[in-house]
This record gives C-alpha cells, sequence and structure tokens, in this order.
C-alpha cells in the first residue's frame, strides 16, 4: 500500500518505478527500478510510477500514479500511458511527521 511506503536507496521498497511525469517516457532511472525488481518491461504491462514532490508545507513526498507500457518502434522509446485518475501525494517516510 502506498500510503506505507519506505524508501530503500532510489526505490520504493512497494514496487514503484521512477518515471517522470511530464513526459511520461522511461528513464534510466525507470530502467534501473525495473532492474532491481526483477521486471521486464512487456507491452500492456500495468506498474505503479512515482516521481519525487513536495506538499504545502515543501515537505518531501512521491507524487504516484499507475500506468500502463507502450514501446514505440518508431522511437524505440518506452512510454507511459498514465491514468490521470490515479494520482496521489504519499509523504516520504519519517519526513514532516
Amino acid at each position: 500500500m502506498l500510503e506505507s511506503v519506505i524508501e530503500n536507496g532510489d526505490t520504493l521498497v512497494n514496487g514503484a518505478v521512477y518515471l517522470y511525469f511530464v513526459d511520461a517516457k522511461l528513464t534510466k532511472g525507470s530502467f534501473d527500478d525495473l532492474r532491481k525488481l526483477g521486471i521486464t518491461p512487456e507491452e500492456g504491462m500495468r506498474l505503479t510510477f512515482y516521481d519525487f514532490d513536495a506538499d504545502e508545507k515543501d515537505h518531501p513526498t512521491y507524487l504516484c500514479a499507475e500506468g500502463i507500457l507502450h514501446f514505440d518502434k518508431n522511437t524505440s522509446t518506452w512510454h507511459v500511458h498514465v491514468e490521470k485518475d490515479s494520482f496521489r501525494s504519499v509523504l516520504q517516510s519519517g519526513v514532516g511527521e
């Protein structure tokens, strides 16, 4: 459950994968998380993604959302179709509590 998320290096223990939501393309950080989690990306795979954010009091948080992977053969790039209604903010464990 994302509300009980714990940070472990750059990877969230609950299995979320880093994604820069602005362009929704998998990055080196995304592939690092996938590798650490033992996940090979596949077309249509649904995953939980996160990025770093801050709340209204400027406490560090994670912005989390679900998304579906898509491989663009023309650009050889993995994209994520982010489910817009799944966005939520999660306070980083031990920060601002």
